[in-house]
C-alpha cells in the first residue's frame, strides 16, 4: 500500500503542460464560448439528471472552427458552468496582431468574449497583504 502511494505522489509532483513562465502567454488568447442552459438528460443517469457537460464536444468543434477560422492552435480548455462559459486558450501565430485578433474574435458571434494572456507574478510572503490571501492561512 505505501509503494502504491509513493507512486502517486511521484505522479504529482511532474510538471506537465507549458510551464507558466516560458514567454508562451504572450501569444495566447483566451475565447470563451456560451455554455447552454443545463436541460434535463433522462439518459445520463438512471434517476436523469441536469448535466453540465452535455454539449461540450459541439462547443470543442465550435471552438476547432474558430481556431482554424483565425489560424490559432487549441493549447487548453476548461468548462466554467458557474459563468456560463467554456474556456479556450489559443495560440496565436507569430505574424498575427494580438490586439487586432482579439477585437476580431470579440465580434464574432460564436464568442461571448475574447482577451489576451496575461501572466501575474505575486510577491507571495513579501508581499504586504499576503496575510490577507485565505492561502496564507493553510
Amino acid at each position: 500500500m505505501l509503494s502504491l502511494c509513493a507512486v502517486a505522489c511521484a505522479r504529482l509532483d511532474r510538471v506537465t503542460g507549458t510551464p507558466a513562465d516560458d514567454g508562451s502567454t504572450e501569444r495566447q488568447v483566451l475565447v470563451m464560448l456560451h455554455l447552454a442552459p443545463p436541460h434535463f438528460r433522462p439518459d445520463v443517469a438512471y434517476g436523469g439528471s441536469y448535466d453540465a457537460r452535455a454539449g461540450g464536444s459541439a462547443r470543442r468543434r465550435i471552438a476547432e472552427a474558430i481556431a482554424s477560422q483565425y489560424s490559432l492552435t487549441i493549447t487548453n480548455d476548461w468548462p466554467m458552468p458557474a459563468l456560463g462559459v467554456d474556456c479556450f486558450v489559443m495560440q496565436v501565430g507569430s505574424n498575427a496582431s494580438l490586439p487586432r485578433l482579439v477585437e476580431q474574435l470579440s465580434l464574432d458571434p460564436r464568442v461571448e468574449s475574447a482577451q489576451s494572456m496575461n501572466l501575474f507574478r505575486v510577491l507571495a510572503h513579501n508581499d504586504p497583504l499576503y496575510p490577507l490571501q485565505p492561502s496564507a492561512k493553510l
